[in-house]
């Protein structure tokens, strides 16, 4: 099983308590108790492609509502979940095998975002994620990469920026970054992939994932690259 954890340090843990305790409990895999102390958040993205469906359980409760499918693509927001060490599983709705099978120990108080993706088997990334707003005029911004099989690079431009980063490990760290409209070209090694092009402008205040995943369509003699951007505590 393949980690890569981006620990953010944050002192705002009533703010984080205060966004957990406002979900709604049917949200929750479990009950939540009368302190703060006693649970975290889990938010999920599903870059397994061609995946159709597919359900997380935490201790055999399931983390999706029943009109999620969490297909290709998909995230699901931040839940309640029991902090300690917990059974992480993800399985397809229909068929039932299951991928990802695995105790994973959730810190009270912390927000986490697993990214599922699929290296012969299901394995994912985990993030932990901080709700502390930028300044204004001002939005906070990273890149997750879920593509295995190929280098990736990426080119952005914008009117005060202009640089070339090489994922050399899935996750490039949160940069605050000033509003304005970013164009932003995704190539792999070798031509594996079909290049992606994307212009992006974030809004005041948010807090931006995006997230490059492959999902093909099985007719192209290329793979193709996608990418969805998240907006977190939205």
């Amino acid at each position: 099983m393949v980690r890569t954890s981006l620990y953010v340090k944050t002192p705002w843990i009533l703010l984080i308590a205060l966004f957990l305790m406002g979900c709604a409990k049917e949200d929750a895999p479990g009950e939540l108790g009368n302190t703060t102390s006693n649970f975290a958040g889990m938010a999920a993205f599903n870059g397994i492609e061609g995946s159709e469906g597919m359900q997380i359980r935490i201790d055999g409760k399931s983390l999706n509502k029943d009109n999620e499918r969490f297909s290709t693509g998909q995230f699901i927001n931040h839940r309640t979940v029991f902090s300690g060490k917990r059974v992480l599983e993800m399985r397809e709705q229909e068929g039932g095998r299951t991928g990802t099978t695995e105790e994973f120990d959730f810190h009270a108080g912390t927000l986490y975002t697993f990214y599922f993706y699929d290296a012969g088997s299901m394995e994912y990334i985990v993030t932990e994620d901080d709700l502390l707003k930028p300044q204004n005029g001002h939005a906070r911004f990273r890149v997750v990469n879920l593509i295995h099989d190929a280098k990736i690079n990426m080119k952005l431009k914008s009117s005060s920026m202009n640089f070339t980063h090489r994922f050399e490990e899935p996750v490039r760290k949160t940069e605050e970054l000033p509003i304005e409209q970013m164009s932003i070209t995704v190539s792999a090694d070798h031509q594996i992939y079909e290049p992606l092009n994307l212009t992006f402008e974030p809004t005041s205040h948010s807090i931006n994932t995006l997230v490059l995943y492959a999902d093909g369509d099985g007719q192209s003699a290329k793979k193709k690259l996608a990418y969805r951007v998240i907006e977190l505590g939205k």
